[in-house]
């Protein structure tokens, strides 16, 4: 029991002590012991049946029987890291736009997807269409990447012009305009001295008959300011970990949250079920969505997804079949832990993640 020893309640009586050992005495941290007929133990005090309370006073859970671990007497809770918000994280961004062609909204040019896509749905006109990004607080911009690599990368913008805001009303800052007479490729990138700004829009500026497309935008970004020391964002996998029970040595755990979806975790053998792995975002956070990219085969034959504030007492939010892109959606939790087991049976493929990422 982290935070002290227990006390037996009124209503029942610690065991008797065993050798080396004495019964339950007063907790600094408050919480309470409920003995029933105990008896004697080696080493320690007996009470079977008791509960104890966990992190200094905190709710209790259920103790094991006849025994609870001490650290110290300690009675103080558990300080947890600094936590900030990374506005140079498109976690934290809203997208909206001047037009969407049905299912393909705003919002995926900015959800970590590569094989998403914001599109108009319309040949391309001058300044017919816009892809607005409010970026939730003001930071310094000084490139604009629009990415297409998972596809459409016909889909660029013939010309375009930057517009910046500090409030995302009012764009009085036109920091870039050009036209292309040549296909950029997949990445379109656009360079600007570096402004500070709360918004970026981002303005058609030329003609064509196909539509305009935006799989992924990108900003070269800093905050106004830095972060305090030792402080974390939750939803940035800059300080995100992870362990799994099976890995390959050549595929480590932090290659599912690298942002290079060329690299991969794998766990080195053929799925037979009770592989895990679990993501650690450093600190709680609101979390109702978790997708795994495997980019390929080796997705999961089946899974079931878990979620837990302390790393200990975890609760199961999803199950489901895998996918080469599995979106796995559930009701809002407050979590830092998520757990992923993969619960089937493919004797032909190990179970990878390319890229995984999390939605409040």
């Amino acid at each position: 029991m982290q935070g002290g020893a227990a006390v037996g309640a009124t209503g029942g009586t610690s065991g008797a002590p065993g050798v080396g050992g004495n019964s339950g005495a007063t907790s600094s941290g408050g919480a309470v012991s409920t003995g029933g007929g105990g008896g004697d133990g080696i080493g320690g005090a007996s009470g079977s049946g008791g509960t104890s309370a966990a992190s200094g006073g905190s709710a209790p859970d259920a103790g094991s029987a006849g025994s609870s671990s001490l650290d110290g007497g300690k009675s103080d809770a558990p300080t947890g890291p600094v936590v900030y918000v990374n506005s140079c994280s498109h976690v934290h961004w809203t997208a909206t736009a001047s037009a969407s062609d049905q299912g393909d909204v705003a919002a995926h040019a900015i959800d970590g997807y590569p094989t998403t896509r914001w599109t108009t749905g319309r040949p391309q006109a001058p300044s017919q269409d816009y892809l607005q990004i409010d970026l939730g607080a003001a930071v310094t911009v000084s490139k604009v990447v629009l990415d297409n690599t998972g596809g459409s990368a016909d889909d660029y913008p013939r010309g375009y012009s930057v517009f910046l805001s500090s409030d995302g009303t009012t764009f009085p800052n036109n920091v870039v305009n050009s036209i292309f007479f040549n296909p950029p490729g997949p990445v379109v990138s656009i360079p600007f001295a570096p402004q500070k700004a709360g918004a970026v829009k981002i303005v058609t500026g030329g003609q064509a008959d196909v539509w305009w497309s935006v799989a992924e935008v990108r900003f070269d970004c800093q905050l106004a300011s830095p972060p305090p020391a030792g402080a974390i964002d939750p939803y940035d996998p800059v300080t995100w970990k992870a362990s799994a029970n099976f890995t390959s040595p050549n595929y480590p755990s932090s290659n599912a949250f690298d942002s290079d979806p060329t690299t991969r975790w794998s766990s080195g053998q053929n799925q037979s079920g009770g592989e895990r792995f679990r993501l650690d975002l450093g600190a709680a956070a609101s979390v109702s969505q978790m997708t795994l990219d495997s980019g390929g085969a080796d997705f999961p034959a089946a899974y079931m997804l878990e979620v837990s504030a302390d790393g200990q007492a975890y609760e199961q939010v999803a199950a489901g079949a895998g996918a080469s892109f599995t979106r796995i959606q559930f009701a809002q939790k407050n979590a830092r832990y998520l757990r992923v087991t993969q619960t089937g049976m493919d004797p032909n493929h190990w179970w990878s993640i390319a890229e995984i990422t999390i939605q409040p």
